[in-house]
């Protein structure tokens, strides 16, 4: 935002043409802190990971250069890493490398676990993957080796914009250079499938099936199989995270709720009369799956 007249904030969108270092220099030439929350999640027809992922990031950190922007925030990931089997980790180790060294003195970087929230890819994936089996399966869901040698630690989404939005008001002596986000608990993947299955009211049985790994992360390199379930959150010990910024995580049981429940099938749900949750599996009437 820009100070207005009487001591109020501005705020004006800008959509410049990334293409144009010119346009981007004039929409940051004004800003005390620049986050770059830029990135996809997967390649599009016209741009590759690279392209979304460290290619912009190198452009919006030249221009922040360029008019002396005195604080620039930068977004990445804990898995970061140039040796990753997805694509995405690897681009993120790229933009890491870039903003360090387009902006040594001004680059904060943050990296953060995969994040829950009511639109993220993570949880709804995972959600996905066990939800559109049919009924007559009982729940049997491909996890990578049964989900018991992967580990992750999800953060909450809101926790982290809050997080964020700390470490701007903070003072520049006050502020790290490096953070790290991370939730509250440790999970096996096995462990979280059971967490959102909890909520879906879903039954649920890990399997695992050498041929289709092999299909999967070989030769269809599915990024989401890859980056979800077969790479194991490794956060840095003693980095600054959450608590160091006054904020307290929340666990994912306590939130996920809100928009787990939209996989459940309409009927499955507790009874008002007798307190009993509606057996989906063994129903007489049929599984509802086709409504």
């Amino acid at each position: 935002g820009i100070n207005a007249e009487y001591g109020g904030q501005q705020h004006t969108v800008y959509t410049p043409d990334f293409n144009d270092e010119a346009a981007l220099e004039d929409v940051v030439k004004y800003s005390d802190v620049v986050v770059n929350l830029t990135g996809s999640h997967k390649p599009r027809l016209h741009h590759s990971f690279k392209d979304s992922n460290a290619t912009l990031t190198h452009r919006i950190a030249r221009a922040c250069k360029n008019v002396g922007t005195p604080c620039f925030i930068h977004m990445s990931h804990i898995n970061a890493d140039y040796d990753s089997k997805s694509m995405y980790l690897k681009a993120k180790a790229l933009s890491e490398e870039i903003v360090l060294h387009e902006l040594p003195n001004a680059a904060i970087i943050i990296r953060s676990a995969d994040c829950f929230h009511g639109w993220d890819e993570f949880s709804h994936y995972l959600a996905r993957i066990n939800t559109r089996k049919r009924l007559v399966q009982k729940g049997r869901t491909f996890i990578y080796k049964g989900g018991i040698f992967t580990y992750k630690q999800p953060v909450f989404g809101p926790d982290v914009m809050k997080a964020i939005s700390r470490i701007i008001t903070t003072p520049d002596q006050d502020r790290h250079r490096l953070y790290q986000f991370v939730g509250p608990k440790v999970y096996t993947l096995n462990e979280f499938m059971e967490a959102i299955t909890s909520m879906t009211y879903r039954m649920y049985k890990p399997v695992f099936n050498p041929i289709r790994h092999m299909i999967e992360a070989d030769i269809w390199r599915h990024e989401n199989y890859i980056r979800y379930q077969m790479i194991t959150d490794t956060p840095t010990y003693g980095l600054p995270g959450l608590e160091d910024v006054g904020i307290r995580p929340s666990a994912f049981e306590d939130v996920a709720t809100a928009w787990l429940r939209n996989y459940r099938i309409f009927w499955q749900t507790w009874d008002p009369v007798d307190g009993q949750k509606s057996d989906i599996y063994g129903n007489s009437l049929g599984t509802g799956e086709n409504f």
